[in-house]
């Protein structure tokens, strides 16, 4: 089934980021994954690194990742360095999100 844009819209509203993770998509990944498997790839490597949630970011060649915390951020940046990948890090915490 199809992801709803008004059901994510609901859960930012609740600012649950592990419920905006199980929301979050991007109809054009799965074309571009078909043709670059690297995508998903990357994006299952992420999640095995501890990650809520990884997209890729619009019609790509950007994959991202949200991490529960900045140690999980700083260990899958550094897991992911040194490859054919470009890997950075933004250490924010949105004011009034939780993580259940």
């Amino acid at each position: 089934m199809p992801k709803n844009v008004n059901i994510l819209i609901q859960q930012i509203r609740t600012n649950n980021l592990r419920k905006i993770c199980d929301e979050m998509f991007n109809v054009l990944e799965s074309v571009v994954v078909s043709k670059y498997p690297v995508v998903l790839d990357l994006k299952n490597r992420l999640k095995d690194s501890g990650a809520l949630g990884a997209l890729m970011s619009g019609s790509g060649p950007t994959v991202f990742a949200l991490m529960p915390d900045e140690f999980h951020a700083k260990a899958a940046a550094e897991k992911l360095s040194g490859e054919t990948h470009f890997c950075t890090a933004t250490m924010t915490s949105p004011v009034g999100v939780t993580i259940t």
